[in-house]
């Protein structure tokens, strides 16, 4: 991992993993509840991608972060609908 990308929720990138998952919808679970193993292992998993510059305890760097072409679009329109109606 060299970077993390903001998007929108419906955004599918080939070769990227979410760091978010969506566990509920309308109230009902989507995806059966992770054991304290596979929650180790998944969490351990995650961090061991991460560059050691990013992973260090002392003076570590950040990732550089990455907003997709859509999540930019849709703030400008937004900025542009406020100037409209102030």
């Amino acid at each position: 991992m060299t970077a993390d990308r903001l998007g929108l929720m419906d955004e599918n990138p080939e070769n990227e993993q979410p760091l978010l998952e969506i566990f509920m919808k309308g109230g009902k679970r989507l995806k059966p509840q992770e054991n304290i193993v596979e929650i180790r292992q998944r969490t351990s998993a995650t961090v061991a991608s991460l560059p050691e510059e990013v992973r260090r305890i002392e003076k570590p760097i950040a990732l550089a972060l990455e907003i997709s072409s859509s999540l930019e679009e849709l703030v400008e329109r937004t900025k542009n609908r406020e100037l409209v109606n102030s």
